[in-house]
């Protein structure tokens, strides 16, 4: 079994915006809105960690990252640059039920992280696992296992999907918050070398505690992917399991420290060689794990800074940027800036 690490470190500035005067006794405590990062399930239905609590305000949010993708393995030959945006709102048009609508537009564009990964992962101690042996800005994704050879596609579109997200409120009292949640999922590319159209489906189970200044948060999520569509040569897993664990304290009013874990499931099918082999770079569990700082201004500014270590099991690399946008009602608008 191959091991691999990789760290980000991401920074949320604050961003004056109107607000409304609505003043709540409780601070409430979200977790960090993040999304998988892997190759195959970012560009697929993935589980987000989730508040088992209703939400108290609007958000309309906007998120943009960039990654550069390496991964070298006996099935799969990784080298290429993936952006992203999505663009979004949360509502709670009911006290039990809160829905969110977001748009995601994935795209294959050099975004020159080359030089500052190269250096990130020299500060850290972090290998590059062959990467430093090759030429930079190069797009390709090549598969002897799977006859896939993509190559030269910068520019191209990879992802171009709609999620819808519901969630029903079970239980809430002071301490206790219980939620059912749905997603539903449409891709559809079109005049590319990613040309695809799916479908997808997940549920998910949220809990939440809350004592003073201490919030928990968990999520366990089982996705439906639409296996009749190939990504990158290969079928999808028919299902995909996902758990996500947080931790948020508190200090004072306008202080909080956050800590996320997340376990993914591999999506991509594989061969039977490959799972007696252990080597296939997207049938084993991706587990990021972040933590972060978050500072309340006057007027709903706020101040984050997060760092993130992506653990993969395998040789494949993902160094990423992103910047997030989220903005509430009597909250704030944010930017985020990452490198995995």
């Amino acid at each position: 079994m191959f091991g691999y690490k990789s760290i980000s470190a991401q920074l949320l500035l604050p961003i004056v915006l109107l607000t409304s005067n609505v003043v709540y006794a409780q601070v409430q405590s979200t977790p960090l809105r993040t999304y998988a990062s892997s190759p195959i399930q970012s560009l697929t239905s993935a589980m987000q960690l989730r508040s088992a609590f209703k939400h108290q305000k609007a958000e309309i949010f906007a998120t943009a990252s960039m990654a550069s993708v390496w991964g070298q393995s006996d099935e799969f030959q990784l080298d290429y640059y993936q952006n992203h945006a999505f663009l979004g709102f949360q509502l709670q048009p009911t006290e039990r039920l809160s829905a969110e609508f977001m748009y995601q537009y994935s795209w294959a564009a050099d975004n020159g992280l080359d030089s500052l990964v190269a250096d990130f992962h020299d500060a850290f101690g972090i290998g590059h696992n062959g990467r430093e042996l090759v030429g930079e800005n190069q797009f390709n994704i090549r598969s002897r296992s799977y006859n896939y050879n993509n190559t030269d596609f910068k520019g191209e579109t990879m992802a171009n999907a709609l999620h819808a997200y519901f969630q029903y409120q079970l239980i809430e009292n002071a301490h206790h918050g219980l939620a059912l949640g749905a997603t539903l999922y449409f891709n559809d590319v079109n005049s590319s070398p990613f040309e695809r159209s799916s479908f997808e489906q997940a549920i998910q189970l949220n809990y939440s505690y809350r004592n003073k200044n201490h919030t928990l948060f968990s999520s366990l999520g089982y996705t439906f992917h639409d296996e009749s569509e190939a990504i990158f040569g290969s079928l999808l897993n028919d299902s995909t399991l996902a758990f996500s664990a947080g931790y948020a304290y508190r200090i004072f009013d306008n202080h909080e420290l956050l800590v996320q874990y997340h376990i993914y499931e591999g999506a991509l099918m594989t061969t039977v060689l490959s799972l007696i082999r252990h080597k296939s770079l997207f049938w084993v569990i991706a587990t990021p794990i972040t933590t972060g700082w978050l500072l309340k201004y006057p007027q709903q500014k706020t101040l984050a800074i997060w760092i993130t270590l992506r653990i993969f099991t395998s040789p494949a690399a993902l160094d990423s940027t992103s910047t997030e946008t989220p903005i509430r009602r009597g909250s704030t608008l944010r930017t985020t800036n990452s490198i995995t």
